[in-house]
C-alpha cells in the first residue's frame, strides 16, 4: 500500500469507534465524519467530500450547455402533413419535431422550458390522434372489438380530446387531415396492428411447439 493510502487508512481508522475504548462511548465529531466521507469517495489521487460533490456549485453538478440543433426535416408546422410519419408500431405522429428558435446557439432556460412543454403536447397529440384512429377503424366496420358507441363515456371523452387536438393544430398552423385521409390512416394503423398481433401469436405458438402439456 502506498504511503498516501496508508495515511488515509489511518485517518479513516481514527474516525471510527475503537472497540477497546468502548464504542458506545465514542463520539463521532463532524470532522471525523468528513474524514470517512472523503475516504469513501476517493477517486485516484483526488479526494472529494460528499458535501462538495452534492454542492449545487460543484462543477460536476452543472450540466453542459445545450446547443440548439438545426431544424429537422419536415418540421415546419405550416407545411407539415399529418400522416407522413409513422413508427414501427403503426402509430402516427401528430406534430412535427420542435424547431429551435436560434440554431447553433446555447439554449436559455426559458427556451428549454418551451421545448419541454412542446414535447409534452406533441406526445399527447400523438396519443389522442391514434386513439381517434381506433374509433375511425371501428366506424368503417373492419373490426368489432373497438368501442364505437358514440354515447359511451369513453367515446365522449375521446371526442373531447380530439377537439383539443384540432385546436392545437389550428393554433400552430398545422393543416388538419380530411376525413378521407383519416380513413386511410386508420386502415394503415389497423393493418400494422393486426400484422404485429399475428407475429406475436406466431411467436407464442413457436415457443410452445413441441411442449408436452399432458399430465
Amino acid at each position: 500500500m502506498s504511503d498516501l493510502n496508508t495515511r488515509r487508512l489511518k485517518r479513516l481508522r481514527g474516525a471510527l469507534p475503537d472497540k477497546s475504548e468502548g464504542s458506545e462511548h465514542t463520539q463521532h465529531t463532524p470532522a471525523k465524519h468528513a474524514v470517512v466521507s472523503e475516504y469513501l469517495v476517493e477517486n485516484s489521487e483526488t479526494v472529494l467530500s460528499l458535501a462538495e460533490l452534492m454542492s449545487p456549485t460543484h462543477k460536476s453538478a452543472e450540466p453542459p450547455p445545450f446547443i440548439q440543433p438545426d431544424h429537422a426535416p419536415n418540421s415546419e408546422p405550416r407545411t407539415y402533413e399529418i400522416g407522413s410519419e409513422q413508427d414501427d408500431y403503426g402509430r402516427f405522429e401528430g406534430l412535427p419535431q420542435y424547431r429551435w428558435p436560434r440554431p447553433g446557439t446555447v439554449a436559455t432556460e426559458k427556451e428549454l422550458d418551451k421545448a419541454a412543454e412542446y414535447s409534452t403536447i406533441r406526445t399527447n397529440v400523438q396519443i389522442y390522434l391514434n386513439r381517434y384512429l381506433e374509433l375511425v377503424a371501428a366506424r368503417t366496420g373492419r373490426t368489432n372489438w373497438l368501442n364505437s358507441d358514440e354515447n359511451s363515456p369513453n367515446t365522449q371523452e375521446l371526442l373531447r380530446h380530439w377537439s383539443w387536438v384540432k385546436g392545437v393544430w389550428q393554433g400552430l398552423g398545422v393543416q388538419s387531415p380530411s376525413e378521407e385521409k383519416l380513413n386511410q390512416m386508420a386502415n394503415s394503423w389497423l393493418d400494422r396492428f393486426l400484422e404485429i398481433e399475428a407475429a406475436r401469436t406466431s411467436t407464442r405458438s413457436d415457443n410452445w411447439s413441441g411442449v408436452n402439456l399432458e399430465l
